[in-house]
């Protein structure tokens, strides 16, 4: 699993403000009859939706963010030797 120092972080976002986020995301998907996101960083604009949706921010390595409408959501992160998956 994927793990950082919150903190570390100079402006993290809450717990709440995260499940609020969410909330808000899933009824868009909800009356757009879309079942799953899937997002990537982008070092250019700071991380962007996976900052949006994790508060993990800008790193050296991908991340990529699978946000289905009914389950938890999956980080899939790659490190120099090999993948992980939370």
């Amino acid at each position: 699993m994927y793990t950082f120092e919150r903190d570390k972080m100079r402006f993290p976002i809450s717990d709440g403000e995260l499940e609020r986020r969410w909330a808000l995301v899933r009824a868009a998907m909800k009356a757009e009859n879309v079942d799953i996101l899937v997002m990537q960083n982008d070092h250019q604009y700071r991380s962007g939706m996976v900052r949006y949706f994790t508060d993990i921010g800008s790193l050296s390595n991908p991340v990529t963010v699978v946000f289905p409408y009914d389950d938890e959501m999956t980080l899939i992160v790659r490190f120099a030797t090999k993948f992980v998956i939370s």
